[in-house]
């Protein structure tokens, strides 16, 4: 089960990395990894601002909530483990 949708820049060689770890770390499939440069984002994430979200991380919990910034991270990496 989804617990977190997080948000990230798909050209931004750093972010790639991260979500790499990331995604090799979620052994349970907690974390769903959104790419905002995809051509699609904004029709099926409309209430994501992609120029917010290029600035700064940002992550949805299965309840709604938004998180921001190193808040997404550590929600993240508590999540894998």
């Amino acid at each position: 089960m989804t617990e977190l949708t997080l948000f990230f820049d798909g050209y931004c060689p750093l972010c790639v990395k991260e979500m790499a770890h990331l995604r090799a770390a979620d052994r349970h499939g907690k974390i769903l990894l959104v790419d905002i440069q995809q051509p699609d984002f904004a029709e099926c994430y409309p209430h994501i601002d992609v120029a917010a979200a290029s600035r700064i991380l940002h992550a949805e919990t299965a309840n709604g909530e938004l998180l921001l910034g190193l808040d997404v991270t550590c929600r993240a990496w508590s999540l894998v483990g």
